[in-house]
């Protein structure tokens, strides 16, 4: 048996990288086996697929697979297999037992496994299961790493094991495929006819339940219910029951007291549900709802932190009563509901024709409605509208009407009186409004627009302080008029609008073909412009008006195939003229124009204040309206326009309320980009350089310059340089004819320089003083400074020769063999002191720096060495703050733990220990809430930055206690977790010693003998024991 399992893993191990949400083929063509999976983050569904000869014994078989992390060793691996027997057929899972050097069956065999089935078609079989990525078993392999080996056979079974066979195994080549987080769940209860699909959207969760019905019982007097229960029985359940006969549909809520459904509330049957939709077709019956995972009543089980097993029945509908179920099926085992982050929430109002599509984004929310006219009502002159309610009525609401008509087109915000509608402002009808189209697909209408969240009308409805139900109603108009309803629908519930977290902003300026994201950082703001177009040579236009101004501030964006430039213009409404004459780019910065596929797109950053009269503010102004024009680019000309739209309403800029890591400055048409971060004393740089121009990648170098002009001459350089493996990053002044070493003591910290030589990615990263008291020194937080990159190669003589031609380059914008490449950026991205910080945009960029600003709060001295003072952190009293680390201890191991969990409270510093087998996210959890169960939940949870903490698992602790809060320490850096790192040693050292006295290495049995000991000992912070 050794010998033949050595020989299965060896030889058919296959090398894959797990990353989630694309289907996954590994092909073993010697043995005709095909495996295919999908990784959806909390789970892997598998199919595998054998062809067998005439001579095997389909109903004496195993197919299976093993999982391993190691290739030359079997130890930890997993074994998965579907057998077939002349009675029965099911999916086990074992794992490798080192001591009896075989495959043993865990204590329940189905762990982790979900979905199973066993198909056999002619001289085909299919096995099919899911399979959870975690388990808190110490056998059970997780899914915490991207690469697995993975082999796959069959053979004989017989008495209940799996026989393995000697035999030779094909081996198949590295599979990766790409990371999607709109993979999708699902379960189908251990059975072909019914499957369950579900998305946990945080708030609430979408179904769809399938189930091909017998035929024994009507289709037109049917129900099917799908319950989540704490075990797998029926008793206790809460379960949505869709019920269909002759002359009633519906699906409803109900509670499971003993055998007997009974409604969670009988006021409300519908209590929880939303979107709901029931349909037959041929045997089919297929119903979808939302739920929400969460609510007052007792009786309602909440969804999100609870182990939860999944039910299916379905029964006889007659007479309004349901009658026994003619089938019943659960789960093998819990299934986990992770929660998959949307940008979009909808709801159909409980009819397929009908679908609402909503984003909210703080102080407004995008609106998409769709609905399918008909009872008469003739597409071409029909109006389509919103209502918003407190109640599931029409009268006192606010509603949004669409109207389509003969030369009609608009969408605009009433009041309904009584069943009267009026303008909500007789004066402004489109009030609160903006980003408005109407479409026509069909016999479908389809509206857009978004909506203020909030206005001083006393009869506008308010979605962030309002519980609101949704209705949707159309008709027929008459010229401009709204005659009665053919058709209305009402949310059976309030609809909830969570606010969708770092929402991108946007107007389409009332016209589809435009859109305008933009993004206000405080002293700035970033915009980003797009349009469809018909020119490859083409402008395009962003303009600012103040109701009170007559002059526009207009933004341009110039793009043929061999210029293209973004320009600050002024427009009085007849002459266009640049803002600064001297300056053609005052006030912008970052600037990207490109044109794809009838598309032009242009992102720049604009400054929110400038002294020129004529310029345009944007924060704190109310009255601002934005307009976009553009057309045909050709011979500099831009006096042609295509489409020239302007909003309905004054938008507004709120400063985004999320500080940033790093402000950017972008050169190249985004191929070189500097991230910086100016800490005060300190300022942390990137650069990213796209290396070009066939450049050896392993002898070049790469500068930033910083100067008062936009010149080389006479500026600070900060020049790394890479040969061999090798780097230094170095701080010059260059004075015309050669670069000179500062030689400033610690004015360069935190060097680093990385070379992605697949992608010709060079990311070089530093931390610079602002001030110093060399007189060539450029000072960050007092002077305002251009930024110029260059890079190049290295030659035999070093750095000084190849420098001094940059006097003669640069002037005359000549490209010599050894300068490559001299970029500027257009404008100062530092026009004033840096002493705040702001939100990073979302257009799409090299990430981050990895490292958070340690040196922010460092004491700007004179003179004699710095060194860093971290801010304290302040716990005023006990379970206020708890911080959490792992100790790893793998390389002594006990048994199957091999990690240290170490939980501290910040105020009184009295520790919990905890030995783990693991650090996956479930074991964590666990043992988090076994202490909190015994002492209460801290408020603050602070935790160190790192895989052993999956923010999925840990933060559904927040689920269980809502003022749970999540601090994360800075990312390898200790001195935020400085408390319990500290207190990591001490524990080590204490263990260590445990051990010796009692001559064990059972580390694990002595922790809590160390718990007692340091909790009794004296703590010098708060000068007495923990205890």
């Amino acid at each position: 048996m050794k010998n033949r399992i050595f020989l299965f893993l060896i030889l058919s191990l296959t090398l894959f990288k797990i990353v989630f949400g694309y289907e996954q083929t590994i092909e073993f063509s010697k043995k005709n086996i095909q495996v295919k999976l999908t990784s959806c983050l909390a789970r892997t569904h598998f199919e595998i697929q054998a062809n067998f000869s005439n001579e095997t014994d389909l109903n004496k078989l195993w197919l299976g697979i093993i999982i391993s992390t190691q290739i030359e060793s079997y130890d930890g691996s997993n074994f998965v297999y579907c057998y077939r027997t002349n009675t029965s057929e099911s999916v086990q899972q074992r794992y490798f037992d080192s001591e009896n050097y075989n495959y043993t069956l865990f204590s329940n065999e189905f762990i982790g496994l979900n979905s199973l089935s066993v198909i056999k078609n002619e001289n085909k079989v299919t096995c099919k299961f899911t399979r959870e990525n975690s388990n808190v078993d110490y056998n059970y392999l997780n899914f915490d790493l991207n690469t697995f080996y993975i082999a796959a056979d069959y053979g004989k079974y017989e008495n209940k094991i799996p026989e393995f066979v000697n035999n030779t195994f094909d081996m198949v080549e590295t599979v990766s495929i790409t990371y999607n987080t709109n993979c999708e769940d699902y379960t189908t209860l251990d059975n072909e006819n019914i499957f369950i699909k579900f998305r946990n959207l945080g708030a609430k969760t979408w179904y769809e339940a399938t189930a091909v019905i017998s035929k024994n019982i009507s289709l037109d007097n049917i129900w099917f219910g799908l319950g989540i229960n704490f075990n797998r029985k029926m008793p206790n359940a809460n379960v949505v029951i869709c019920q269909r006969n002759s002359t009633y549909s519906s699906v409803e809520h109900y509670y499971n007291e003993g055998l007997q459904p009974k409604y969670i509330d009988e006021t409300n049957k519908f209590i929880g549900l939303s979107s709901t939709y029931l349909s037959v077709t041929n045997r089919t019956i297929t119903c979808r709802f939302m739920r929400d995972n969460n609510n007052a009543n007792s009786k309602y089980i909440y969804q999100n932190g609870e182990n939860l097993y999944v039910l299916a029945a379905y029964g006889p509908f007659s007479n309004d009563i349901m009658s026994i179920h003619s089938l019943v099926k659960e789960s093998k085992n819990i299934v986990s509901f992770p929660i998959r982050p949307v940008d979009e929430y909808f709801i159909t109002l409980d009819n397929e024709k009908t679908n609402v599509t909503f984003k909210n984004c703080g102080s407004m929310t995008h609106f998409k409605v769709t609905a399918l006219i008909e009872n008469g009502v003739s597409i071409d002159n029909a109006w389509l509208g919103l209502g918003l309610n407190i109640n599931n009525k029409m009268p006192g609401a606010s509603v949004v009407v669409c109207k389509q008509g003969i030369n009609l087109t608009t969408v605009e915000h009433y009041y309904n009186n009584g069943l009267n509608p009026e303008y909500l402002n007789s004066s402004n009808k489109f009030e609160g409004l903006s980003s408005v189209s109407v479409k026509i697909d069909g016999s479908f209408m389809i509206c857009k627009f978004s909506r203020d969240n909030s206005n001083k009308n006393s009869k506008y409805m308010n979605l962030n302080t309002q519980k609101i139900f949704l209705s949707v109603a159309y008709g027929s108009l008459q010229k401009e008029n709204i005659l009665a309803h053919k058709k209305v629908v009402v949310s059976k519930n309030i609809v909830t609008f969570p606010v969708i977290p770092q929402c991108r902003r946007f107007t389409t300026l009332d016209n589809d073909r435009v859109v305008v994201y933009y993004e206000n950082l405080g002293d700035r703001t970033s915009f980003e412009v797009q349009a469809e177009t018909n020119y490859i040579s083409s402008w395009i236009a962003l303009g600012f008006r103040d109701e009170a101004s007559t002059t526009y501030s207009l933004v341009m964006c110039k793009y043929n195939s061999t210029f293209n430039s973004v320009e600050h213009y002024s427009f009085d409404g007849q002459n266009l003229t640049y803002f600064n004459q001297s300056n053609i780019y005052a006030g912008l910065s970052n600037p990207i124009v490109s044109v794809s596929e009838k598309m032009i797109s242009c992102f720049f950053t604009r400054d929110n204040f400038n002294p020129n009269r004529n310029y345009t503010y944007i924060n704190n102004n109310n009255n601002l309206y934005l307009m976009v024009a553009y057309g045909p680019f050709i011979n500099n000309d831009v006096s042609n326009y295509e489409v020239m739209v302007e909003t309905l309403n004054g938008i507004e800029f709120p400063i985004e309320n999320l500080l940033p890591e790093f402000n950017k400055a972008i050169l190249n048409n985004g191929k070189i980009k500097v991230n910086y971060k100016n800490c005060g004393s300190y300022t942390h740089f990137e650069i990213n350089a796209l290396i070009e121009n066939n450049i050896d990648l392993n002898n070049f170098w790469i500068s930033l310059a910083l100067n008062n002009r936009r010149d080389l001459i006479n500026s600070n350089a900060v020049i790394c340089r890479y040969q061999l493996d090798s780097y230094s990053i170095e701080h010059y002044y260059y004075n015309g004819s050669q670069p000179k070493l500062m030689n400033i003591s610690q004015a360069l910290r935190s060097t680093y320089l990385n070379v992605e030589s697949s992608t010709r990615l060079v990311s070089c990263k530093f931390t610079r003083e602002n001030t110093n008291p060399n007189n060539m020194y450029f000072n960050l937080n007092t002077e305002k400074l251009y930024i110029i990159v260059s890079y190049g190669k290295l030659n035999k003589q070093g750095l000084k020769p190849l420098l001094a031609k940059l006097r003669k380059v640069y002037p005359r914008k000549e490209v010599e063999e050894k300068i490559i490449t001299i970029l500027e950026s257009k404008n100062n991205p530092n026009t004033k002191p840096q002493t705040t910080n702001y939100l990073l945009s979302n257009y799409k960029q090299i990430g981050l720096f990895i490292s958070l600003c340690t040196f922010c709060n460092e004491k700007n001295t004179k003179s004699g060495s710095k060194r860093v003072v971290v801010k304290p952190i302040i716990s005023t009293e006990f379970m206020n703050r708890g911080q959490l680390d792992l100790m790893d201890l793998q390389t002594m191991p006990d048994g199957p733990f091999k990690w240290i969990m170490h939980y501290q409270d910040h105020h009184n510093k009295v520790s919990w220990l905890c030995a783990l087998a693991s650090k996956c996210a479930a074991e964590v959890a666990r043992n988090l809430i076994e202490i909190f169960c015994f002492i209460g939940p801290c408020c603050i949870l602070q935790m160190d930055n790192g895989r052993e903490f999956v923010a999925q698992v840990v933060y559904e602790l927040k689920k269980v206690w809502p003022g749970l809060s999540i601090v994360h320490g800075r990312p390898r850096h200790p001195q935020s977790q400085g408390s319990v790192e500290r207190a990591n040693a001490d524990v080590k050292n204490m263990l260590r010693a445990w051990m010796r006295d009692n001559n064990s290495t059972r580390w694990s049995l002595g922790l809590k003998f160390v718990q007692m000991a340091k909790n009794n000992s004296f703590h010098r912070t708060i000068d007495c024991p923990p205890y």
